[in-house]
């Protein structure tokens, strides 16, 4: 929906600058009108969640007045910060002039855009003013109003304070309104009199906890309980009625009535497990309830009256549950399953395009890249998206659409009219491929860009500062380059004065400035990638703390003392590291490298140390996936001990010199995959992965004959114990290699 889109975004543009210390005190004079702002937004936001197919001029409405609230703080920011870079003492009277213009135009603009915004909400009240919904929206305009006019968040009159438990409410408060379409119990437990009924109160009344469920009620249950009496209280919460009913037919009229409702019950003073045991049965599960229902409907309509294959039956009741019990999900499922959408794209991309496009709400929990995710997963249950491919970590690595589900986007975006002609407003510009290498200058001159994709260019221009939203830059190498081999661009040291840079992604290796000079952190640095002769010094720790994601690559044969990769082990938020050493490299035995606990997923190349070393790999904690390629380690034999690769799920070993491997399945407790490439001097693969009972596969090239035979004989080993699923893959080395990058 455009309409909810365009709210989204402006919120997220009014947060980023009111968290943004250099940008606030551009809008010092607009407090009050900033702030109004917000508030209206987060009142449609709620409107439209409750009411979304209601009128279409509204909803269009709202989409133009967003779009354009959202330029007018966006241009009012681009010019000050072109005004500030710009300033010299010649030209300060010049320079103050504009500033009081630009003032004087976006109080006007800003007085526009509030009337129109102030104009929608009258109208959306008024259109929901006779539903329960309605109420509570008015409800939420009414406390804002009554905030936000003397300026600060006042207690009012019957409000529950909770001192000390800040963090278990936002706890209760996420638990409640997650994204778990599955029935859930929260129970609060402690000694009489500590606070557990007023915290219960106060996420009970708790706004958005109020517009989340359909249906609320709170009753008691105390010592001397009666079960008639508490189904009583429940059922006149959900449907008053004045009937004098039986137990039995009471609990059957809450149950109806809960049936396919969002509900919050909050179960009172309960004294014994015994009352909970008496009233839980009555609350229906939605979720877990209706996989027979799924399965039988599922199978009706794909298969019509033929009997559905016994080798087709478990991966069905898989497909039916993925569903989450929705009727339509199903229908919508059964007439797709014949048939696959064929353009596939990368999670990673399409969730770096979510967040630039302002799809993604803020969450104070979670990263907007882990939102994005449970927004994808949730499209994937309503058999909206298709899963092409997983991770080994189950989280989706390709997905895509039907053809039929893209016509429907295609016909929504032309009603919506999605697409505008505003060149000056575009967030997203993706030109890789395209026949013009060179960027234009006028790209950056786009303030709005959140998300640059481009083709290999040899430098990067200064002016890439300007940019001051982008969170994501994208380097390939343009076709017309791809036969040279490997390349390098540079960055200039400007990169670092880009407040809001997530992801600096390239294909091709770049060397990053050294930021001495710079002043503030990149926090919401997240990916580095491929960073060419990566030197880890202090003040690169400093600018970039919350990296989670570190490619890096070394040519030059500089003593390791130079690179300071020890310091890699202060990176605290770092889950995925990929290390490449090539051979031209003249001390690559002596690098010494050291990983931060927070480590997920590595990848070493290169490296050729011995395997004895191997034990500061071995021992991180929550490593799940381990590439070793081209002798990262050498030596003819490695042999493992207890407590390592505690929680490796994925195990690739591709070039190596490796003859004899002395391992024990309790060495690898949880492993799902071993693949082997090029490992042509190794005997066998050890008798102890034929006991290792999480293992799923096992995929090796037919480059040793002795290889494939040892991996045959673990698989009759598992299936002697019953692990039927188990499989091992033998291909030729090229056709696999796509598979394991």
């Amino acid at each position: 929906m455009a309409a909810y889109a365009a709210l989204v975004s402006l919120a997220r543009t009014i947060h980023l600058i009111l968290h943004n210390h250099r940008h606030s005190i551009f809008f010092q004079q607009f407090n009050q009108q900033i702030d109004h702002l917000l508030e209206q937004t987060t009142l449609l936001q709620a409107f439209l969640e409750d009411f979304p197919h209601g009128d279409d001029g509204l909803q269009a409405r709202i989409r133009d007045v967003a779009s354009e609230a959202e330029g007018v703080v966006q241009d009012f920011l681009s010019k000050q910060i072109q005004i500030r870079l710009k300033s010299t003492r010649r030209s300060q009277d010049v320079q103050f002039q504009t500033h009081q213009d630009n003032i004087s135009d976006v109080h006007q603009k800003l007085q526009k855009v509030t009337k129109g915004m102030d104009s929608i909400v009258r109208q959306a009240m008024e259109s929901a003013k006779d539903s329960t919904e309605g109420e509570n929206l008015l409800k939420h305009r009414d406390s804002s109003s009554a905030s936000s006019s003397s300026g600060l968040l006042t207690p009012t009159a019957g409000r529950h304070v909770v001192v000390g438990f800040e963090d278990d409410l936002m706890t209760i408060k996420h638990r409640l309104c997650g994204q778990s379409s599955k029935l859930q119990v929260v129970p609060i437990l402690g000694m009489g009199g500590i606070g557990k009924t007023t915290l219960a109160r106060t996420a009970y009344d708790d706004q958005l906890v109020m517009e989340h469920f359909q249906i609320r009620a709170w009753v008691k249950v105390s010592q001397d309980y009666s079960i008639q009496e508490i189904l009583s209280n429940l059922l006149v919460s959900i449907k008053p009625s004045n009937e004098n009913q039986c137990d039995e037919l009471l609990a059957e009229n809450v149950y109806k009535g809960l049936k396919g409702m969002r509900y919050l019950i909050v179960v009172d003073d309960v004294w014994s497990t015994k009352a909970w045991d008496d009233v839980k049965m009555i609350f229906p599960d939605d979720d877990n309830g209706n996989e027979d229902q799924s399965w039988n409907l599922l199978r009706q309509m794909v298969f019509k009256q033929e009997d559905c294959p016994v080798e087709l039956e478990k991966i069905g009741k898989l497909i039916a549950r993925s569903c989450g019990g929705l009727p339509l999900a199903i229908v919508v499922i059964a007439g797709l399953l014949s048939t696959v959408e064929d353009y596939e794209i990368h999670v990673w991309k399409l969730i770096k395009l979510w967040v630039a496009d302002g799809f993604i709400k803020s969450s104070e929990s979670k990263s907007f890249e882990e939102e994005a995710e449970e927004y994808l997963e949730d499209l994937v249950k309503r058999s909206l998206v298709l899963v092409t491919k997983r991770k080994t970590n189950g989280k989706i690595k390709i997905c895509g659409i039907h053809d039929l589900v893209r016509d429907l986007c295609i016909r929504k975006a032309e009603e919506e009219k999605f697409l505008h002609r505003n060149f000056r407003m575009l967030k997203i510009l993706d030109v890789v491929n395209s026949a013009r290498v060179d960027l234009l200058p006028e790209v950056f001159e786009l303030f709005h860009l959140r998300y640059l994709a481009v083709d290999y260019n040899t430098q990067i221009p200064a002016s890439i500062s300007n940019l001051q939203n982008l969170q994501t830059l994208i380097v390939h190498q343009g076709k017309r380059f791809k036969s040279y081999g490997p390349m390098m661009i540079f960055l200039p040291y400007n990169i670092w004065m880009i407040p809001q840079l997530r992801h600096l992604v390239s294909f091709v290796f770049y060397l990053l400035p050294d930021p001495h000079r710079a002043i503030s952190p990149l926090e919401n640095l997240q990916t580095l990638s491929e960073v060419r002769d990566f030197r880890c010094t202090e003040k690169i720790l400093k600018m970039i703390p919350n990296l989670k994601k570190l490619g890096i690559s070394y040519f030059r044969g500089k003593n390791d003392q130079d690179y300071q990769l020890d310091n890699l082990l202060h990176f605290h938020q770092l889950e995925r590291l990929k290390v490449k050493i090539y051979p031209a490299f003249l001390f690559r035995r002596k690098l010494n490298l050291a990983f931060p606990p927070s480590l997920k997923k590595l990848t070493l190349s290169g490296w050729q140390r011995p395997w004895e070393d191997m034990g500061i790999v071995s021992l991180l904690p929550n490593l799940e996936v381990l590439k070793l390629r081209d002798y990262a380690f050498r030596g003819y034999k490695w042999e493992t001990s207890e407590e390592e690769f505690r929680c490796l799920k994925f195990l690739l070993l591709d070039k190596s010199d490796l003859q004899h491997w002395i391992t024990e399945s309790s060495h690898f407790p949880i492993l799902k995959c071993l693949v082997l490439y090029r490992c042509w001097c190794l005997k066998e693969i050890p008798d102890g992965f034929g006991e290792i009972p999480t293992l799923e596969l096992i995929k090796i090239d037919d480059g040793n004959i002795s290889l494939v035979d040892s991996a045959r004989q673990i698989q009759e080993v598992q299936q002697d114990w019953g692990n039927d699923a188990f499989q091992v893959l033998i291909g030729r080395y090229n056709t696999f290699t796509g598979d394991i990058k």
